[in-house]
């Protein structure tokens, strides 16, 4: 699944999958073909994703498209800057969060899906024209209720010019110590941003 980062509203669905690792789901997804990989290495679109996304690997599909925080093994050190950019990468993914939880409150969900065809490739159609439809509710419900009032503060779809922004985020990420992100960006933009805004808390251990 994709969901569209200021709108929270689901834009792309592919599946089911069984067994399969998120890198090679995302490979398989045909998403990435939608967005062509520039001289950098890196596609002219960036999704932002987990750290089961993370790879080392700059060949791969999950690396060229994906934004994700740096995974590290437990006891290896993170740099301050590593940790900046984990920040915001979570502070601003936490739509895609509040996104999976609106859909999993639909009943059908919490089932086990069943089928009477014996067919694995029948019973995989059938679950991918059920899992679209409690999509389109999804979506349909937050035309309704949207996920928040107005897009998130780093996303620079609000008052404050982009360019303001990027200046705030490049002195966050040059200061010499690592600052709660909410807290700097308090400091920095005063009422601009709002208690709906304040999602950095919420990820401060994904570091």
């Amino acid at each position: 699944m994709a969901v569209h980062i200021t709108t929270g509203k689901f834009v792309w669905v592919s599946g089911p999958y069984l067994n399969v690792h998120d890198s090679q789901v995302f490979q398989n997804s045909g998403l990435a073909s939608k967005y062509p990989v520039l001289k950098d290495g890196f596609a002219s679109t960036r999704g932002l994703a987990d750290k089961g996304y993370y790879s080392t690997n700059k060949n791969l599909a999950t690396t060229q498209h994906l934004w994700t925080p740096e995974k590290k093994k437990k006891g290896e050190w993170v740099s301050n800057l590593d940790k900046k950019e984990s920040q915001v990468i979570s502070t601003v993914r936490i739509e895609v969060e509040r996104a999976i939880g609106r859909l999993k409150q639909l009943a059908i969900l919490r089932k086990i899906f069943r089928s009477s065809t014996k067919s694995l490739l029948d019973k995989a159609q059938l679950h991918n024209r059920i899992f679209t439809i409690c999509i389109h509710f999804t979506n349909a419900n937050m035309n309704l209720h949207p996920l928040r009032k107005k897009p998130h503060v780093l996303l620079c779809k609000g008052p404050i010019p982009a360019k303001t922004i990027k200046s705030i985020l490049q002195d966050y990420m040059l200061s010499p110590e690592v600052p709660n992100l909410s807290d700097f960006l308090k400091s920095r933009i005063g009422t601009g941003l709002d208690e709906e805004s304040d999602d950095s808390k919420m990820f401060g251990d994904e570091q």
